[in-house]
């Protein structure tokens, strides 16, 4: 994605090391939203809240005291991953809400509805990520590597800030 000689041997080592928690992401993701829309905000924020401070302490562990580098960080991120997973799917596991786990039946006409109701939810994600992607070329090729790294700190303040927005309203 347009990473330079100083960044690229740190970008491969990360997801060589997260490419192992990408499926518990994914379905984590949407064990996620599935909770808040079970009446169980509090529980996806707990999961949530809890995946972030396994990871900020994990970081401190691999990175700083075993020097494990990027490739800890990854490992740190990926089990704070895997304890909000594991949060979230207790929920369902105990079947505490309404929704429940099974094979989905789908019915055309309801296909349709679900497609032009989410629609406006997808064209909105795909332009930030979107954004997201052409924003971090073109810094990575006017500014370089810690164009790119000022950028990326912003973002995550940004999505820190939403977080709370989201949860306060």
């Amino acid at each position: 994605l347009g990473a330079d000689d100083t960044l690229l041997p740190y970008c491969m080592d990360y997801m060589r090391y997260m490419a192992y928690f990408f499926a518990i992401q994914t379905v984590g993701t949407g064990f996620g939203m599935f909770l808040r829309n079970d009446n169980s905000p509090t529980l996806a924020m707990i999961a949530t809240l809890t995946g972030a401070l396994t990871n900020i302490a994990l970081d401190y562990l691999f990175i700083a005291v075993f020097k494990y580098g990027v490739a800890g960080a990854a490992i740190a991120a990926g089990i704070g991953i895997g304890f909000a997973f594991i949060i979230c799917q207790m929920h369902f596991v105990l079947t505490r809400g309404t929704l429940r786990l099974g094979i989905p039946q789908f019915k055309l006409r309801e296909v349709g509805k679900l497609l032009y109701n989410g629609i406006s939810s997808f064209l909105m994600e795909f332009c930030q990520s979107t954004g997201v992607f052409s924003f971090t070329i073109a810094i990575g090729a006017t500014l370089g590597a810690n164009g790119i790294a000022a950028y990326r700190i912003v973002l995550y303040v940004c999505s820190i800030f939403n977080m709370v927005v989201v949860v306060l309203v």
